[in-house]
């Protein structure tokens, strides 16, 4: 009996581990939520359908440079006295709702705390 969890979750070991070979399938495997069903069992139909189940070290390389792009274009403002939320949008070329929606908890009628970073890109 070989069991394999991901944070508490079974999943059908065939995913990762070719048991007649006695090999691990990739070296990188992408674990799908679907994979999480205790009725998903792993059975490619085609070599294709295997091969999507894993990415490849171009994608993931692609992948971390898409996040460290999109990292590298946030912009944080700190709120001094005197801010509001319209000010920050207008100095920061966005709108009052797109800095909303960046940051959790913040409403177009929250009273700002001078000193609290918040995202505006």
């Amino acid at each position: 009996h070989f069991e394999t969890r991901y944070c508490g979750h079974a999943f059908d070991p065939e995913w990762i581990i070719d048991f007649e070979r006695g090999e691990l399938r990739k070296n990188v495997f992408v674990l799908k939520r679907s994979y999480l069903s205790p009725y998903s069992r792993y059975v490619p139909e085609t070599i294709d359908d295997e091969e999507e189940l894993y990415l490849t070290e171009e994608q993931i390389k692609a992948e971390e440079e898409r996040i460290a792009r999109e990292k590298a274009a946030m912009k944080y403002h700190t709120i001094r006295a005197g801010d509001t939320l319209s000010g920050i949008a207008v100095k920061y070329g966005t709108s009052v709702s797109k800095i909303c929606s960046l940051n959790s908890g913040l409403k177009p009628t929250t009273t700002l705390s001078i000193g609290r970073k918040i995202r505006v890109k």
